[in-house]
């Protein structure tokens, strides 16, 4: 157990002390598209956790997993990034179901106690090697996060289907890859302010905006509802959770960033925007920008949010949003 808590400790690393991580990125080339004749930017998940253009090498191992490493990386899957996956997503797929899909994928097995001892055998004062953590641990929670897009296409359960399509919307958000709302989407019915149904409207809301092109100025997401109508729906389902208080983070950065034409001045803390956004848009990003950043820092309660929110914050340069 001692064992199992200094690799847990040894996760917990002190970003605050690296330079911003978006400093040492490649921005990908942009894709051009879109019926209005502005260009739409599209990047990979992967080249969020590259540094320079080049992925973190993929911890090896020598010999077998044994049976402390098998103990130490069950214990981790489950206690952190399981319980951070299903707090994400807002399912139970991965503290459920995750670890036995973990176990049978060798690759990924391989590349989690690797990790492990990538943490642990890296000292504080080894920059070039502490820069590359960060990123290590973002590329194993993506691959982890991903397991049940493997499965999705073989096994019909209505919970993979689910955690696939939020995967989907997430993926969506970060990267600005198209995001096709599935046809015949079922009516969310209400059910007397039920969690259930909160869940449901709020990644309903979500989907819509993941949908819409990150080029409009004034993004129309349903035939009834602007961009800015929705965020306001589903600010209004946050219910003091952190994680969809991140998800709206980003979706709120993600539309208001393009209108800021640049426009956006960071001094010290304060963050000055311009741009065609309305004052209390101007504070609403503001706002939603510092919050992903610092959950990014450090003050993100798991591992899994820690990493999606620099994830999120590598993005929008990549993406140059403003």
């Amino acid at each position: 157990m001692a064992q199992m808590t200094m690799a847990h400790d040894a996760m917990r690393i002190d970003t605050s002390q690296l330079p911003q991580a978006h400093t040492f990125f490649a921005v990908p080339e942009e894709h051009e598209g879109g019926q209005d004749g502005n260009s739409h930017r599209e990047i990979t998940i992967e080249s969020l956790y590259m540094l320079r253009g080049e992925e973190p090498p993929t911890p090896q191992l020598l010999v077998p997993i044994t049976p402390t490493q098998h103990d130490r990386m069950c214990y981790l899957y489950k206690n952190e990034y399981a319980a951070g996956m299903d707090s994400l997503f807002e399912t139970t797929w991965y503290t459920q179901q995750g670890l036995e899909h973990l176990l049978q994928n060798q690759r990924y097995c391989i590349a989690f106690v690797g990790m492990l001892k990538l943490f642990e055998e890296t000292k504080s004062d080894n920059y070039d090697q502490m820069r590359l953590l960060p990123l290590t641990e973002s590329r194993m929670i993506w691959w982890l996060m991903t397991m049940p897009r493997s499965l999705a296409w073989t096994l019909n359960e209505p919970i993979l289907e689910e955690v696939t399509q939020r995967l989907d919307i997430f993926e969506s958000l970060l990267t600005g890859k198209e995001y096709k709302l599935p046809p015949n989407l079922p009516q969310i019915r209400p059910q007397n302010g039920t969690l259930d149904y909160q869940r449901q409207l709020f990644w309903r809301e979500l989907s819509n905006l993941a949908s819409t092109h990150l080029n409009r100025n004034t993004a129309i997401v349903t035939p009834t509802a602007s961009a800015t109508e929705v965020l306001s729906r589903l600010r209004n389902q946050l219910r003091g959770l952190e994680s969809r208080d991140v998800l709206y983070s980003i979706a709120a950065v993600r539309q208001y960033g393009p209108r800021t034409k640049g426009e956006v001045l960071q001094r010290g803390t304060d963050v000055a925007v311009g741009g065609e956004l309305q004052e209390d848009e101007r504070g609403r990003f503001a706002v939603a920008k510092k919050f992903v950043e610092d959950e990014a820092a450090g003050k993100g309660t798991n591992q899994v949010v820690q990493r999606a929110c620099g994830m999120a914050v590598r993005s929008w340069t990549a993406l140059q949003l403003w």
